[in-house]
């Protein structure tokens, strides 16, 4: 599991194999753990992405009308974070 910081907010995600990016987002109220076996066989021929969605496991609480507006702008810093 790694952990990335962006704007106060620790985001939880997985991140193995090399290619294209392919980004796994899970629905409510599961977790990354979901795509266990998909990342598995994914991870082969593309790098795999899967993050927590806020409030779920590895990630801090976000609270506040701005969640949504938060949540939305951490992933698109991670995304071009994760492209260095």
């Amino acid at each position: 599991m790694n952990i990335v910081s962006i704007r106060d907010i620790n985001i939880a995600y997985e991140d193995t194999g090399q290619g294209t990016p392919l980004v796994l987002i899970h629905g409510h109220p599961f977790n990354r753990s979901m795509w266990s076996e998909q990342v598995c066989a994914l991870s082969t021929n593309y790098r795999v992405i899967a993050p927590d969605l806020q409030r779920l496991r590895g990630n801090n609480r976000c609270t506040g009308e701005d969640h949504i507006g938060r949540f939305c702008s951490g992933r698109r810093t991670a995304a071009r974070q994760s492209e260095h």
